[in-house]
């Protein structure tokens, strides 16, 4: 994690842990002080991604701001809707808290038919991070910058593959973004997160979309406890 990234963290972590202690989210919370017992932080991504780094650098900061465990749990899967969708079932109480991104709030939901509402069932916290996207390639691609790999998808189009993080998410709709204006042909494969999704092996661009922000917000089951 860059010096910058880390920075834009703890500064939202400030307005982030103030929020959180202040949530009126029902009479259990009414009855005692918020925390009272560990947290369970969710994420929809795999774990050793970028969102995984990012929710366990969060925890410990809030573990330390709100004196409380915070519990990181990954699960990925479903263009981010399986996680989404996870913590929009869990009890509307405070207690388990969503760090994401688009897609499983808006792109995903846009797309396909999902069994939650990615704006309504959630009360927004705070932005925590924005971070890059980049275009990565395996060493034995005859590429070394994006002219050059443009310029090689252009001589075969649809020979090319990329891996993203998933279906509808910054690094699938950035790339899809980058190919077109570049009007070229490069065939997406999604994974479940960034982690799992390296460059592989030779002409298979990997894992990025174009150099853009993508925001991590954390957001909480909004409703009655």
């Amino acid at each position: 994690m860059t010096r910058s990234t880390f920075s834009c963290v703890r500064r939202s972590l400030a307005v982030w842990g103030t929020l959180a202690a202040m949530l009126p989210m029902g009479s259990a919370l009414a009855q005692s002080a918020y925390p009272s017992r560990p947290i369970t932080l969710i994420h929809p991504y795999a774990v050793g991604g970028p969102a995984d780094n990012m929710a366990r650098t969060l925890a410990r900061q809030l573990e330390t701001r709100l004196k409380q465990t915070v519990i990181v749990e990954g699960k990925p899967g479903g263009g981010a809707t399986i996680g989404t969708g996870f913590v929009a079932r869990a009890k509307p109480d405070g207690y388990t808290l969503l760090i994401s991104t688009s897609a499983g709030h808006v792109v995903t939901p846009l797309m396909q038919k999902i069994p939650y509402d990615g704006v309504a069932d959630f009360a927004f916290i705070a932005i925590v991070a924005n971070q890059p996207n980049v275009v990565v390639a395996h060493p034995s691609l005859p590429a070394s910058n994006l002219t050059e790999l443009i310029a090689l998808a252009r001589k075969e189009p649809g020979k090319y593959n990329y891996a993203s993080a998933g279906t509808g998410g910054a690094t699938h709709l950035g790339a899809e973004a980058l190919w077109q204006k570049a009007g070229v042909q490069i065939t997406h494969i999604p994974y479940a997160g960034a982690a799992p999704a390296p460059p592989g092996p030779a002409g298979w661009p990997g894992a990025g979309g174009q150099p853009q922000s993508r925001r991590h917000a954390c957001a909480y089951r909004e409703g009655n406890a």
